[in-house]
């Protein structure tokens, strides 16, 4: 309804002018918006999939950790190390990895940006809350990759490995 009075209105203002087409904001608004949004979708599952391949690096390093030390892991366990002794070892591996691999990806980052702002005047400056969040977010999955391999040697079984060496 509200269509056929617009080509009213506009009949009676400007006789022989017919409107092309009549979309609504919302629809201007989403595709004029499409673009960005298909960007960020993108941006994000190479984002997420770069955390994945972060992680399952984590995991891999760690588990080689604890497979090449099972004899060792094993004769602490026999000595009276406890399973969360193991695990926390592990994990204070893994924690050390995921420090150091921070620190160097802020350093990066910390560089890309003097370039792109030397490059290109007026880019907004970055946010300490976004950096804090994606710290956060990549500290908790990283642990988490540790976790796998910690609770692995967590279940030593000082018999069966020393046995089987």
């Amino acid at each position: 309804s509200l269509a056929a009075r617009l080509k009213e209105a506009l009949a009676e203002e400007k006789p022989g002018a017919a409107p092309t087409k009549l979309i609504t904001m919302e629809d201007h608004v989403a595709a004029t918006l499409h673009q960005e949004h298909q960007n960020l979708r993108l941006l994000g599952s190479l984002g997420m999939g770069s955390l994945m391949l972060a992680c399952f690096g984590l995991w891999a390093a760690l588990n080689l950790q604890v497979a090449l030390k099972g004899r060792e892991l094993a004769i602490r366990m026999a000595l009276g190390a406890t399973a969360r002794q193991l695990a926390t070892r592990i994990l204070g591996l893994g924690a050390r990895l995921l420090t150091l691999g921070l620190a160097a990806g802020a350093f990066v980052i910390w560089l890309l940006i003097r370039l792109a702002a030397s490059r290109w005047a007026g880019l907004p400056a970055l946010s300490g809350i976004d950096l804090l969040a994606a710290s956060g977010a990549l500290i908790a999955a990283g642990l988490l990759a540790c976790l796998i391999p910690a609770l692995r040697a967590a279940r030593t079984q000082p018999a069966d490995t020393l046995r089987s060496e």
